[in-house]
């Protein structure tokens, strides 16, 4: 007789688990021995897509998954096009797309010419664009003390 022991998560729960082996352990009380039954489902899927030097690019199963796209190169619009047209024919639950293929070594910042502003006086700033009927002093108050609060746990 084999007894079921979950330890752990069996299956993905957010992008964290993204790459984790999941699955679930079958114990024999009389051997005391522990199998690992790994779940062979994924929600999760990191595609990198780089079409440098290719004419056409594999397109993985990604039916009912959350996706996340990385461009490391895209050289040829159309392919991309078509890429990505066949990663939304298979009805992902999502996709993100994350283009990393910038060069901003020609970009010049003037230092000078930021204007920047503590966390507080952000917080502040935000909480009086939000439309809302709520007490915009009451709600400032508390989020600056959860803000003033998690730096003393960082401390």
């Amino acid at each position: 007789m084999e007894m079921c022991c979950i330890l752990g998560t069996p299956y993905e729960l957010t992008w964290a688990d993204y790459n984790d082996q999941k699955g679930f352990h079958v114990f024999n009380p009389k051997t005391h021995k522990v199998k690992f039954v790994k779940n062979p489902n994924v929600l999760f899927t990191r595609i990198e897509y780089d079409d440098k030097d290719k004419s056409d690019l594999e397109v993985p199963t990604v039916k009912y998954q959350y996706v996340k796209i990385v461009v490391i190169n895209k050289t040829n619009p159309y392919l991309f096009d078509k890429f990505i047209t066949n990663i939304m024919s298979q009805s992902p639950v999502d996709l993100k797309i994350t283009d990393i293929d910038h060069d901003f070594d020609d970009v010049d910042v003037d230092v000078e010419d930021l204007e920047l502003e503590d966390t507080k006086t952000l917080i502040t700033k935000f909480i009086d664009q939000v439309d809302s009927d709520l007490n915009k002093d009451k709600v400032k108050s508390m989020m600056i003390g959860l803000y003033l609060s998690a730096l003393e746990v960082v401390d």
